[in-house]
């Protein structure tokens, strides 16, 4: 695996005018990469619209797809085991691959009061994956990719350098939007009535949480305790919103919403989009700046 740091070059420029074929697993690195190597990259996302990464199998044309890849980006963990599967069969053919999770810190999931728990393995240790819904991860995300594609195609490394200081900016305006958003509320307290892949959010910007399950729990149905828990708290602190996630199911949030009066409204992981999303040319940054709103809405009010 090429660990690489910063973004600057690190061969001497090929005369070939061949675009590098750049593969991602899910969609912000796609967005990410997109957004840095525009026209000058081949680029194809595994995990297509509308599917969830946490159930993912790849097809033998994903297999190929890989295989044939200049460079692939992919999150790493437990999430996309079966990427490990791949690079485990697969013979070295000078392709550069970069897991995510190996540039942050990574955080564990944790059970908070109330929560129904998952039926796992007693002492297994489990971490929240969803690392680049932190606007401060994404920036280290950003800039291993401009590093990443700068040495692979150097004739172009200005080009990315150039984009990634221009988005690195729009990361940087969304990090202040959000803390503005925290500085001035009335609380600190989110209630998801859904999963919680959300801790490098939260705790990027000194939230506290209450969820119906940790991470992203194969559970879909709450205790009557949780439930309980859950309604009792936002009315006892008066909670305006209710979050479920874009692609969770609101039934939970929709209950809490009827015992106690909260608006029901939904928070992005941006871990995918919908294919009319996808379509319409969607991207990471849309979804993030509709949190800004969403989270002055619950924290505000």
């Amino acid at each position: 695996m090429s660990v690489l740091t910063g973004c600057s070059t690190g061969k001497d420029a090929d005369s070939s005018s061949k675009k590098p074929n750049v593969v991602t697993t899910i969609f912000p690195y796609y967005d990410f990469v997109r957004q840095i190597g525009k026209d000058k990259v081949n680029l194809k996302m595994i995990v297509t619209a509308g599917k969830d990464s946490h159930t993912f199998e790849p097809t033998p044309a994903d297999l190929i797809s890989i295989q044939k890849a200049d460079i692939f980006f992919y999150n790493g963990g437990a999430m996309e085991y079966w990427v490990q599967k791949i690079q485990k069969s697969q013979e070295n053919n000078g392709q550069v691959s970069y897991a995510f999770m190996d540039s942050v810190h990574p955080v564990e999931e944790e059970v908070t009061e109330g929560m129904s728990l998952p039926r796992e393995e007693e002492g297994e240790t489990e971490y929240d994956e969803h690392i680049w819904t932190s606007p401060v991860n994404a920036q280290i995300i950003v800039k291993k990719i401009c590093a990443v594609l700068s040495k692979e195609d150097p004739e172009n490394a200005h080009f990315y350098e150039k984009n990634t200081k221009d988005y690195l900016k729009k990361l940087k305006k969304l990090d202040r939007d959000f803390r503005e958003t925290v500085k001035h509320g009335k609380r600190k307290l989110m209630v998801f009535g859904d999963k919680f892949p959300m801790r490098y959010f939260t705790e990027e910007y000194g939230l506290s949480y209450r969820a119906a399950f940790p991470g992203c729990s194969e559970e879909s149905e709450p205790s009557s305790r949780t439930l309980s828990y859950l309604i009792d708290l936002v009315k006892k602190e008066k909670i305006p919103v209710i979050y479920h996630m874009d692609f969770g199911s609101s039934k939970i949030a929709d209950v809490i919403c009827e015992a106690s009066g909260a608006e029901n409204i939904p928070f992005y992981s941006c871990h995918t989009v919908t294919k009319r999303q996808f379509d319409q040319g969607v991207t990471y940054l849309d979804l993030m700046e509709k949190n800004v709103k969403n989270l002055e809405k619950g924290l505000r009010e």
